[in-house]
């Protein structure tokens, strides 16, 4: 899925992104997914989120997430 998220290369089971939402953690979290803010990290701000791989059915809830809360904004 594409979702205008800036995808940062990774040779471990996380994924570091850039978004424009700064509030995507948050509206996640509301439908009981956790990732993880990484505005705290050097270097970066509250607009980038890691996230882990995990099993197929895990990975198509959370896409499915973020596509809904992009579209209900």
């Amino acid at each position: 899925a594409n979702f205008g998220f800036t995808v940062y290369q990774s040779h471990t089971n996380f994924i570091l992104f850039k978004t424009g939402l700064r509030d995507l953690y948050d509206r996640l979290y509301k439908k009981g997914i956790l990732i993880r803010k990484c505005g705290n990290f050097n270097g970066l701000d509250d607009t980038y989120y890691r996230i882990a791989v995990r099993c197929r059915e895990d990975n198509e809830k959370l896409i499915n997430a973020i596509r809904e809360v992009i579209k209900n904004g």
